[in-house]
């Protein structure tokens, strides 16, 4: 049943936990929300995933962690850093044929992509997904790891360990982290 976010309104899948207009988590709320009429009342208060802080200025710089990348192959992906709605000019490049984004934790260790550093790195799970390339066919794919609160491409939650394949100017997000895809 599809579900109304009770922070901006937007109407939401019911396989998306979390809304694409202002990345509130859909499992933080205490009931299901109906969607066919507005009832009046008071609606439960959601988790706001997103601070409300002012869009990124251009020139701003990158959070305090660098982000690593394995080994260099001919081909690149790159993830572009969409913050509030709006492009930045804020880019993950990754060189080599595959990646593990997450967020470092003692426990787990280190990752190829650490998110941490940024303020929606809160909701990225340690290991939460793979990017990687086919070298036959010069084709980059994502795979969900299992995240706490998914991937999402295009505003589709992947599978868990179901591949998908990636195309310039396609939506990628980790939670509510959001990306555009240039390769």
């Amino acid at each position: 049943m599809p579900w109304k976010c009770p922070v901006c309104g937007n109407i939401n899948d019911d396989d998306v936990d979390v809304c694409p207009q202002c990345g509130t988590l859909r499992e933080s709320l205490s009931q299901p929300q109906d969607t066919s009429k507005d009832s009046g009342a008071e609606q439960p208060q959601a988790q706001q995933v997103q601070q409300n802080r002012p869009p990124v200025n251009d020139t701003q710089s990158a959070p305090q962690n660098p982000v690593s990348t394995p080994q260099a192959s001919s081909s690149q992906l790159k993830l572009i850093y969409k913050k509030n709605g709006q492009m930045t000019n804020q880019e993950i490049t990754i060189s080599g044929s595959s990646a593990i984004v997450g967020r470092f934790d003692p426990s787990t260790g280190p990752v190829d992509i650490d998110l941490s550093g940024f303020e929606e790195g809160a909701y990225v799970s340690r290991n939460h997904a793979k990017l990687y390339k086919d070298d036959t066919k010069n084709v980059w794919y994502v795979e969900d790891l299992g995240s706490s609160n998914g991937t999402y491409l295009n505003r589709k939650k992947l599978e868990k360990n179901k591949p998908a394949e990636l195309k310039k100017g396609d939506k990628l997000s980790f939670g509510n982290m959001k990306f555009i895809i240039d390769v």
